[in-house]
């Protein structure tokens, strides 16, 4: 889905084990398609066709993460039913709400509720401590498991809500960003050849993503070599290799 420079895709993983015990990230397999509302009027019940926007289909206890990608930099809110996926907090604060945001102030705590879009690149799910997340999982409405219900207990929302604000950057900035990019030719395994168009501060795991997206081979299927050997975790353009050739 795309707003002007800013991207964001909803992609299909695996869903971790619902216990209390962590587990690590689960790999990307593929994006969900995206339908708007608008073309499946007809077909849709009156309270979800008045809503407008998008919808993908998943299936009960189906998971995903959101990738997130612009040129330039974005502030988004992301709400599940309302609540915010930063802060886990409901868009309607009320004053119990006000009152733990001013405690974290006065800690000298963070009460950011907000991505920006050149620091984080994908969103997982709802934050319950540090470093540690609930996954976006599709489960029925009206029967208590939402956010929403659980934070409110109430379910009037639903789905997610994005919530994006541009940056207002100067020309001369917007050249500087521009003239950071640059391409990468690819080779599968089989002999066939592609280009791959790359930001200066992309991740090795942003190109994995961008050759999803061409070749729709997953990101932890991908061996990404440059002569022979493979790249390192970190920012792709800071290996000397790219350069060299």
């Amino acid at each position: 889905m795309t707003a002007k420079q800013f991207k964001y895709r909803c992609s299909r993983t695996i869903r971790v084990v619902d216990n209390v015990k962590a587990s690590f990230l689960p790999p990307g397999l593929g994006r969900f398609p995206l339908y708007k509302f608008q073309d499946y009027v007809s077909r849709l019940p009156p309270e979800l066709a008045s809503k407008g926007g998008v919808f993908l289909p998943m299936h009960q206890k189906e998971a995903m993460w959101i990738r997130l990608s612009s040129a330039t930099p974005f502030m988004i809110k992301i709400y599940c039913g309302g609540v915010n996926a930063v802060s886990a907090e409901h868009y309607s604060e009320d004053l119990s709400a006000k009152f733990r945001r001013l405690k974290l102030s006065m800690d000298k705590e963070s009460t950011r509720d907000y991505i920006v879009t050149s620091e984080q690149f994908w969103v997982d799910g709802i934050p319950t401590e540090p470093s540690i997340v609930r996954q976006f999982v599709a489960m029925p409405m009206g029967q208590g498991y939402t956010v929403e219900a659980q934070l409110t207990g109430k379910e009037i929302n639903g789905g997610l809500q994005f919530e994006i604000t541009p940056s207002l950057i100067k020309e001369r900035d917007s050249t500087l960003r521009t003239e950071n990019d640059f391409s990468m030719n690819m080779e599968t395994p089989t002999g066939k050849t592609f280009t791959v168009s790359c930001k200066l501060m992309d991740l090795v795991l942003d190109v994995k993503r961008h050759i999803e997206d061409h070749e729709g081979t997953a990101t932890d299927q991908q061996p990404l070599l440059c002569n022979w050997k493979e790249f390192d975790d970190g920012i792709v353009g800071l290996d000397e290799r790219i350069w060299a050739r």
